[in-house]
């Protein structure tokens, strides 16, 4: 993600969809697997998976960054506007537990544009706000061992949960970048880039 901006010179139009689709669901593919790893370090009393949720969580994170790769692609090309719908089925990845992780989704997203600093706070609080929750739900006792979590896998569960955060927030971010007129050059910018160009202002010279 911190790759720098490429030109849309470099990249054909009729590719910029192909290449945000599979930069997506790569990206996507790889939170999935990091999120499966931190599941079993948040239980270490039970570490047994299944196959079928750990299928489930992969398709789920590679839907949503499929989604949001075809939705940053087609804010750069100036598709049309229902390329937004694109990110819709991967919304599933918040049901149930991954609930947890949709304020830095929805909020957190806020904090890697150039908008007013109230709503960069705002995705800042909201984000940081759940990694202090689950670091209190972690580090209370259990009720089936009456035992608390041992220090290093709290500690590993809340860093880990700051990190998965940090990614649903760059993913979140190309929900507020701006879509590029169809007469104007675009940059095809990497997913979650601090600074989007062609949506926050013109590149530096």
């Amino acid at each position: 993600m911190a790759r720098s901006v490429v030109a849309a010179a470099s990249t054909p139009p009729r590719h910029v969809m192909l290449r945000g689709a599979l930069e997506g669901l790569g990206l996507g593919l790889l939170w999935g697997v990091a999120a499966r790893v931190w599941m079993r370090l948040i239980n270490p009393t039970n570490p047994e998976f299944s196959w079928a949720g750990t299928l489930m969580i992969l398709t789920l994170a590679a839907l949503l960054g499929l989604g949001v790769g075809l939705l940053a692609a087609a804010k750069v090309k100036g598709a049309r506007r229902w390329w937004r719908l694109a990110v819709v089925p991967g919304l599933l990845i918040f049901a149930s537990q991954g609930l947890a992780f949709l304020p830095a989704f929805a909020l957190g997203g806020l904090v890697l544009t150039r908008r007013h600093w109230a709503l960069r706070a705002l995705g800042a609080a909201a984000s940081v706000a759940m990694v202090v929750v689950l670091g209190v739900l972690l580090g209370g006792v259990d009720e089936q061992t009456m035992t608390t979590m041992p220090t290093s896998a709290l500690v590993s569960g809340v860093v880990g949960f700051a990190m998965l955060s940090a990614g649903m927030a760059a993913a979140g971010s190309v929900l507020y970048r701006r879509w590029e007129p169809r007469t104007r050059s675009a940059t095809m910018a990497p997913i979650g880039s601090a600074d989007v160009a062609a949506g926050e202002g013109a590149l530096a010279t």
